[in-house]
């Protein structure tokens, strides 16, 4: 029930002794396993890596860990991976897969405190998954399970960006020892790993890093996907790729994205499905997963991805900050600003998530991404593919995210000091500016997508979650779309000369408080996410 339903998957591997038991889901050969221990990921450890309560030196991971007196789940520096948990006085149980653990207590308690954050956000929130009973292991934090008194002890490491006297020389020299410390210590078999390549400074660090790192850089091999006529314009992120490729002597494939037979009806099930409903984010996978099919079939095992937390865009106010994260509030949005008349559940802000008083706001900005961002929406995104692959994101390692925190705000704003590392890289190439895969809103625009949605808005199951009145809100204004016969009006035409031209402190001005509508079609889509969901964990 767990597998991709496009794929013959690997057999489960399960392991059973005394008490403990644990199935890993179509496994790969780059997940490795210890006894009772799983390491999911990469990491450094002097001592065994699968003992509890060991420390961990570097690397990006989760981890479950076991022996006869203890069970500890352990997460790095950010989250990149997300364990979830549940425990009573009989049994304890963690997967990476909520619908998992739904599965194995043959019962679900729905949280409709999902519902606000799905709506304005498209994922389920900072600490929240779709069973009410189901705890989320924090970034930097450890959940221990004495085994004779059945107690859990957890530990969170506080996540703050300390500040330091050090130079620009001296800043730039201790991130760049980081990330080689880092790349020292990991290690991959090209006949079963790539290299997801695109035209930005992440993976462009990891190919160099890694390229200077093994013996024949032409076993290399990386992928780009998208739109199939963005391999042809220039400055888009498939052109660049492709150049890259070329200009460094690696292997390199592209996978069009907007070529596919399955309807929509598979498109959104297998999306949804993949994903546990945690994100909306559908433009890489319109394909229906094809890419990820012919990826497993090929005998890939393994990506290598470019997340990190270097630093995030300027922000001219906490609003800006909150849009920018992908963690703004229904009440930040004009279509959803009346959210609780109709009778949706309050939204709930933790705590952490507001800026303290010692904090800029470009500290806070930079916190709430490794604290937010990454274990709530790039965890996400990592796991629409691991049904297929494993994954490494080395530029997430401990090492790195601890020298991040020690820079100055104006270091990591727009990752600065970070791509001033990359533009020393040799040889020098042009980055992208433009995106290879389409926006959510053209995916979800086309007649027979939204024919879908609205047939879906009418259903017994969003009537027993929702309001007649604001599904009926929801679906009239969604819009269909026209194809290539809009026309540009003067103010379109005057709105993407001012963007391409005022200064960005006159954009940043002026937007700083304006406040943005959810596109139509995107919020029908998270309503359906939220329904489709029910039903399915539901049953």
């Amino acid at each position: 029930m767990l597998e991709p339903d496009n794929i013959v998957a690997n057999h489960p591997k399960i392991y059973q002794r005394n008490r403990t038991l644990y199935a890993i889901v179509n496994p790969v050969e780059t997940v490795i396993t210890k006894n009772e221990s799983i390491l999911l990921g990469q990491c450094v450890c002097r001592n065994e890596w699968s003992t509890p309560l060991n420390n961990i030196e570097d690397g990006s991971y989760a981890l479950i860990r076991s022996n006869n007196e203890m069970t500890e789940i352990v997460s790095d520096s950010v989250g990149s991976r997300t364990l979830w948990y549940y425990s009573n006085k009989d049994i304890f149980i963690v997967s990476t897969s909520q619908r998992a653990i739904v599965l194995f207590l043959d019962t679900f308690e729905f949280n409709d405190k999902v519902i606000p954050w799905m709506l304005s956000t498209g994922s389920l929130g900072p600490d929240f998954s779709w069973d009410k009973r189901l705890r989320k292991l924090k970034a930097s934090s450890s959940l221990l399970l004495d085994k004779n008194s059945w107690e859990l002890e957890e530990k969170a490491n506080e996540i703050s960006f300390p500040k330091s006297k050090r130079s620009f020389k001296e800043h730039k020299e201790v991130l760049l020892n980081a990330i080689n410390s880092t790349f020292k210590n990991v290690s991959f078999d090209f006949h079963k790993w790539i290299l997801p390549l695109s035209g930005g400074h992440d993976c462009r660090a990891i190919l160099y890093l890694i390229k200077n790192t093994v013996q024949n850089p032409g076993n290399i091999r990386s992928i780009t996907w998208g739109l199939a006529d963005s391999l042809h314009e220039k400055g888009n992120d498939a052109y660049v790729a492709y150049r890259v490729a070329q200009a460094t002597g690696i292997q390199h494939k592209y996978y069009p994205t907007d070529i596919s037979n399955e309807t929509p009806e598979v498109i959104l099930k297998r999306f949804i499905e993949n994903g546990e409903g945690r994100i909306d984010h559908i433009s890489g996978y319109a394909d229906g997963f094809t890419i990820w099919k012919t990826l497993f079939e090929d005998g890939v095992e393994g990506i290598i991805r470019g997340d990190e937390g270097f630093g995030w865009v300027t922000a001219a106010s906490s609003l800006r900050v909150r849009y920018h994260l992908g963690c703004a509030l229904c009440t930040d949005y004009s279509n959803l600003m009346d959210y609780r008349k109709y009778g949706i559940p309050e939204q709930e802000y933790p705590k952490y998530m507001l800026q303290q008083d010692s904090e800029s706001m470009n500290t806070w900005r930079d916190r709430l991404y490794h604290q937010y961002r990454i274990p709530t929406v790039l965890s996400a995104l990592s796991d629409l593919k691991l049904g297929y692959v494993e994954q490494s994101t080395p530029l997430l390692s401990d090492n790195i995210i601890r020298a991040v925190r020690t820079l100055p705000d104006w270091m990591r704003t727009e990752k600065l000091l970070f791509k001033k590392i990359v533009h020393d890289f040799r040889p020098r190439l042009e980055y992208a500016t433009s995106s290879a895969t389409s926006a959510p809103k053209n995916i979800l625009n086309s007649n027979d997508m939204v024919d879908l949605l609205r047939k879906e808005m009418k259903s017994p199951h969003a009537i027993s979650l929702f309001s007649a009145e604001f599904l009926e809100m929801v679906a009239k204004n969604a819009l269909i779309s026209q194809g290539d016969t809009h026309k540009p009006s003067l103010r379109d035409k005057l709105k993407l000369l001012f963007i391409k031209f005022a200064p960005q402190w006159i954009k940043n001005r002026i937007a700083s408080n304006r406040k943005l509508a959810v596109d139509p079609n995107i919020l029908m889509f998270r309503v359906y996410v939220i329904i489709y969901m029910h039903r399915l964990l539901s049953k």
